[in-house]
């Protein structure tokens, strides 16, 4: 058999868990193809503000119809205004109104910048590191360095994947942080950052070690933890629009991490590793271009390898913007929170100086 069946059988190891998922059963759903309707979410401060505005449009319209049909007016009623359509009912009716949607969300845009840096270290090292660890002869034949390759980023990334959900969900039980959006993005982001940082560090000591077994750990170890923040990017994706909008942020962030990602990033450092050892390139035969003048460019590969994990430093930058948005928009929720509270109440009676008691006054 050749390399063409393999689609076949990673199908036929995912058939237990397809069922698996057919039988999921919980509080909220039935299974992924029950009829049953999920409940509602909690609308957001800006959804429920836009309903109350909505329903003060249709209070006035039906008062203004009533005292018109009363005083035998004929002038034709007056039409609901469509401006402030509820996100229930559908408020969006084309494919540009939805970007712009995710457009005016920062907080989106800067984990979608920082998603594709890292997406973009991930790529390159699945699309060049066998031959990178070939270049360095670290292993005695091509096969056995590019099956231990495979077998430990494979590894990684099912063990790093569920240890990071399941660390994501103790995180937010245990700060309290499942209610609001912004509370999770000021949970979350700092802990993904975090793994970016520290999955970069152990990614260091491959550029200068010359033991296979050492380099293999360290890059097995650094791609763990590169992955257990992988859940909890897309959460922080979700939360950072209404909930209404989640599904369009996710589609629009998959598309520009493509774009700006793991397309171009292969070009480019493929590019860079063709620069820096033109002798380590790969012929149609299969084989390096000169296998003896190879072994005189490990430097210019390590050095490939170097700026592929400086790359990660994008990423970080663009998690700290978003933490500092996330933040600033959990201090304005507060702040709407405790105005909402201060509010007068109608009919109350005057304090001494003209003013009206409140909630907390």
């Amino acid at each position: 058999f050749g390399w063409e069946w393999a689609y076949f059988v990673e199908c036929l190891f995912a058939l237990p868990l397809l069922y698996g998922f057919y039988k999921i059963r919980d509080d909220e759903n039935e299974g992924i193809l029950s009829l049953k309707a999920p409940p509602l979410p909690p609308l957001s401060i800006e959804e429920a503000e836009e309903e109350r505005r909505q329903q003060d449009n249709n209070d006035t319209v039906t008062l203004d119809d009533d005292i018109l049909s009363t005083s035998g007016n004929s002038l034709p009623p007056v039409e609901p205004n469509t401006k402030t359509k509820s996100k229930s009912n559908g408020d969006l009716d084309s494919l540009w109104a939805e970007i712009r949607i995710c457009l005016r969300s920062k907080i989106l845009l800067m984990l979608i910048m920082a998603n594709a840096a890292f997406i973009s270290v991930i790529t390159v090292m699945g699309t060049f590191g066998g031959s990178f660890i070939i270049a360095l002869q670290l292993f005695t034949s091509e096969q056995k360095a590019a099956i231990t390759f495979g077998v430990s980023a494979a590894l990684a990334g099912m063990i790093g994947t569920p240890l990071g959900g399941q660390y994501m969900d103790s995180v937010l039980l245990r700060k309290n942080a499942c209610g609001s959006s912004a509370e999770q993005l000021v949970a979350i982001i700092p802990r993904v950052n975090l793994g970016i940082f520290l999955g970069f560090v152990l990614c260091l000591p491959t550029v200068i070690v010359t033991n296979a077994a050492l380099f293999l750990f360290f890059l097995s170890s650094a791609w763990m933890v590169l992955f257990m923040t992988t859940s909890a990017m897309t959460l922080c994706i979700m939360n950072s629009v209404d909930r209404a909008y989640r599904p369009n942020a996710l589609g629009f962030s998959t598309l520009m991490v493509h774009l700006l990602g793991d397309v171009p990033a292969p070009i480019f450092f493929g590019w860079l590793k063709d620069t820096l050892a033109p002798n380590c390139v790969i012929s149609s035969t299969g084989n390096f271009i000169d296998v003896r003048l190879c072994l005189t460019e490990q430097r210019g590969i390590r050095q490939c390898l170097l700026m592929a994990y400086l790359w990660t430093i994008w990423s970080m930058i663009f998690l700290e913007i978003a933490r500092r948005l996330a933040l600033e928009r959990l201090r304005n929720e507060k702040q709407a929170t405790i105005g909402n509270l201060v509010l007068p109440i109608a009919g109350s009676p005057a304090l001494p100086g003209g003013k009206k008691k409140g909630i907390l006054s």
